[in-house]
């Protein structure tokens, strides 16, 4: 399931120019959290520090809240260092927009 979500982010990913800047955040989150499924910690969190800046020039509630949920998703690896890095990194973005 995970490998398939992936895949059509990616996809999704390829296919989206400049002019469609809400539909590459949201499927830049979705491939985070494939990537998360699949246990590629590293390769999700830098998806997920990707589309943090999108969602701060996106100015909306709904594309943070998917950044929000993927951040919910890490919760059984929270004391992973990583993890603690990706909270402060995001805590200081999102509350400096």
């Amino acid at each position: 399931e995970h490998a398939r979500a992936e895949a059509c982010a990616t996809q999704a990913l390829r296919g989206f120019g400049s002019q469609f800047p809400r539909s590459v955040q949201l499927n830049t989150v979705h491939l985070a959290q494939a990537l998360n499924g699949q246990n590629e910690l590293d390769a999700a969190l830098h998806h997920a520090r990707a589309a943090v800046p999108m969602a701060k020039r996106l100015k909306s509630t709904r594309c943070t809240g998917w950044i929000r949920d993927f951040d919910r998703s890490l919760q059984p690896q929270a004391s992973e260092p990583r993890v603690r890095e990706w909270r402060a990194y995001l805590h200081h973005e999102l509350s400096a927009a």
